[in-house]
């Protein structure tokens, strides 16, 4: 599993920010299922919601299916050019 889709990816960055409450959704269940995402144990319960957090396999998956044009502070190879300055 080298490559992520676009939603799990979305979903482990999201993550890495900050633990987050979610229905508990296949999305989920598949990442749990992989170790990359785990409930932490606290639970919203008029909303049916579980708080889920990133474990160390996420982080890493997610380091390293980040691409230089993925992320913002990578500076892309070419600088874009000004219109006025041609």
């Amino acid at each position: 599993m080298n490559e992520l889709k676009p939603l799990y990816h979305y979903r482990l960055r999201i993550l890495a920010e900050g633990r987050r409450f979610y229905r508990r959704t296949a999305l989920n269940r598949y990442l749990e299922k992989r170790g990359l995402i785990r409930q932490s144990g606290r639970t919203l319960p008029p909303h049916g919601l579980l708080e889920y957090e990133i474990t160390d396999a996420g982080i890493r998956m997610l380091v390293a299916s980040i691409t230089p044009s993925d992320d913002p502070m990578t500076p892309s190879a070419e600088a874009p050019s000004h219109p006025h300055t041609a």
